[in-house]
């Protein structure tokens, strides 16, 4: 099992999981039983506690947005340099507790139709090719099902963020804003809603408006480990904006001359 983690970890790296290596962790019998697959007929059953998702996942972070259900903090891994246009959404940390979240997917069978667990599953794996759309197409029927919950369109404006870059696509961008906007609408004290709704607004190159997404995120979580990484957003958003005010007085000046 130590040397199929480690495989894992290269794999991922790489960007794409091999389903060889996917049969080996026994993730083949999922497939073959249609968990992945588009034309898998829901039908009525409990639905699956997210937080079971959550607790399974520990501490390890694989989209720099947050998702609903008690998931724990953990650093989100970004590439030190890159050239695309959008970078640093989708965690580069490859350490995986396959172990339990093998477990999850294995009674997440039993729960088929609840396309919100399985969402959320699937945002776990966002190296693996597909695993991102998928994801947002099941949140996307979840917020159909009950557009009423919170928690749902939070999730969704989630997946909407790493999709944006892994395509890469801005326009991901302003409607994970809208989901994240919806979510807060729908409980104002949904600390994940607007953390994720800051995360929209520094990508879309609002830093004011990003800059008052993350003091409003402080209102509702001033003392976690969350609310330590939005101060020092909202700290490198304000040297950010100095720096230009400053940028720009001295650029006044020099046109005076």
């Amino acid at each position: 099992m130590r040397n199929s983690i480690r495989k894992v970890g290269a794999a991922r790296s790489r960007g794409r999981l091999p389903l060889a290596l996917l049969s080996s962790l026994g993730f083949a019998a999922l497939m073959a039983a249609g968990f992945w697959g588009f034309g898998l007929l829901q039908r009525a059953s409990e639905a699956f506690p997210i937080e079971r998702v959550a607790r399974a996942a520990g501490r390890y972070r694989p989209l720099a947005a947050r998702l609903t259900g008690g998931f724990r903090y953990a650093a989100c891994g970004a590439p030190a340099r890159s050239d695309r246009m959008i970078a640093g959404l989708v965690c580069t940390q490859t350490r995986v507790p396959l172990e339990e979240l093998e477990r999850v997917a294995a009674e997440l069978r039993d729960c088929p139709g609840d396309d919100h667990a399985r969402g959320l599953f699937d945002l776990l794996w966002p190296h693996l090719e597909g695993s991102v759309e998928e994801a947002v197409e099941s949140l996307r029927r979840a917020a159909e099902t009950f557009p009423l919950r919170a928690a749902v369109h939070n999730d969704l404006a989630a997946a909407l963020l790493a999709l944006a870059e892994l395509v890469p696509d801005p326009k991901f961008l302003i409607e994970a804003h809208r989901e994240a906007q919806r979510a807060i609408e729908l409980d104002s004290s949904l600390a994940e809603a607007w953390f994720n709704r800051a995360l929209a607004l520094k990508w879309l190159h609002l830093p004011e408006d990003a800059l008052e997404a993350w003091s409003g995120y402080l209102t509702v979580d001033s003392d976690s480990e969350w609310a330590a990484e939005a101060r020092l957003s909202s700290q490198r958003l304000i040297r950010s904006l100095n720096a230009a005010a400053e940028a720009a007085a001295r650029l006044q000046v020099a046109i005076r001359r």
